[in-house]
């Protein structure tokens, strides 16, 4: 922890060796890149793979983003001024902007507590270099900053009198930031003793509400074929097991992609803005059901530990990872109990 990683080296039939800022290098067999969007594991993955005429070109290509956001969360609030901070269940608002390319998002919490962001749509699809971005504002003045055209929006929840000015106004400035929303979903996942997941393998819209779910579940994936990797793997054994994650899983990335995509849509202010809102409104029920089964049939679980009862009323998808490995964990098991049933002279 703590912890900021510069450099990432690999040389044939060695470990890994990772330097950090603070001048330490540590090696290792596997090297994780969950390190998000911009992930420095995956830059110097992909520095060498470009070095060796083996990157793809969408792959280096920059982090495209058409939305840029500005969020924080409130000190608590007072009921009497926000009525529906008085619910024991939290409530969620979609604003939509008359005239500006803005859409803003509240949720109300048990504990007075306001969560809001709001989404600047910006003209065309724009995309950015690591080194620009760093030149953009980012941090508690430029959210200020950005703020500042938001005050007069009027917002739910309220009285009918209150605008977002009284919720920037509550929000302290370490507990607000401007972020960039990049969408993209990455070919490369892996190459020698790397591998990645999360955001640094797939970059989704936040409006498909899918992000941390696809990180989480790639993580349980990737533990399943760690498990049953040999005390020291070699590069070949890795990336055989690096193949399988993959393969189960940028599909699942995908489709949250698009589905977010889609939802994005639904917020925005152009004429497919308005066009996703009609196809949502005028929806049937069945429809909007097997959109939702496809999504929660991804349940996957860990081959190592006890299992979940599968209970649901949508039945859960196969899962490569799951099956497999518990073969593996199987037949090692049998190998185990067989030599230890065989006598010694």
């Amino acid at each position: 922890m703590g912890k900021k990683l510069v450099s990432l080296t690999q040389e044939k039939d060695k470990p890994a060796t990772v330097t950090f800022a603070d001048g330490s290098v540590h090696t290792a067999d596997i090297i994780v890149g969950a390190d998000g969007a911009y992930s420095v594991v995956r830059q110097t993955m992909y520095e060498d793979l470009k070095a060796q005429n083996k990157l793809p070109a969408s792959d280096a290509a920059d982090l495209p983003f058409s939305v840029v956001c500005v969020a924080g969360y409130t000190t608590p609030l007072d009921p009497a001024k926000f009525p529906a901070l008085k619910d024991e269940q939290s409530r969620f608002w979609n604003v939509l902007s008359r005239g500006k390319p803005y859409s803003w998002m509240t949720i109300t919490t048990p504990n007075n507590v306001m969560s809001w962001s709001v989404m600047h749509y910006l003209r065309g699809t724009t995309s950015k270099t690591d080194k620009d971005l760093r030149r953009l504002g980012w941090g508690e003045e430029a959210a200020e900053a950005m703020s500042n055209d938001l005050r007069e929006f009027p917002i739910p929840g309220g009285d009918g009198t209150l605008t977002m000015a009284d919720v920037i106004d509550a929000t302290p400035k370490n507990q607000m930031t401007k972020v960039m929303l990049e969408e993209k979903v990455f070919d490369t996942w892996h190459h020698g003793r790397a591998v990645l997941m999360g955001d640094a393998c797939h970059k989704v819209h936040p409006a498909g509400g899918q992000g941390a779910l696809l990180g989480f579940h790639d993580a349980i994936a990737l533990a399943n074929w760690i498990n049953v990797l040999p005390a020291t793997p070699s590069v070949q054994e890795l990336e055989t097991v690096f193949m399988e994650y993959k393969s189960e899983r940028h599909s699942y990335a995908v489709d949250a992609f698009n589905h977010a995509r889609n939802m994005s849509n639904v917020s925005g202010t152009n004429l497919l803005a308005a066009i996703s809102r009609f196809v949502m409104r005028h929806m049937p029920t069945w429809l909007w059901r097997m959109v939702l089964a496809k999504m929660s049939s991804n349940r996957p679980q860990v081959s190592f530990l006890p299992l979940v009862k599968d209970i649901g009323t949508v039945k859960s998808a196969y899962q490569s990872s799951l099956h497999k490995t518990q073969k593996i964990l199987r037949e090692k098991e049998a190998a185990q109990s067989k030599a230890a049933a065989v006598p010694v002279a």
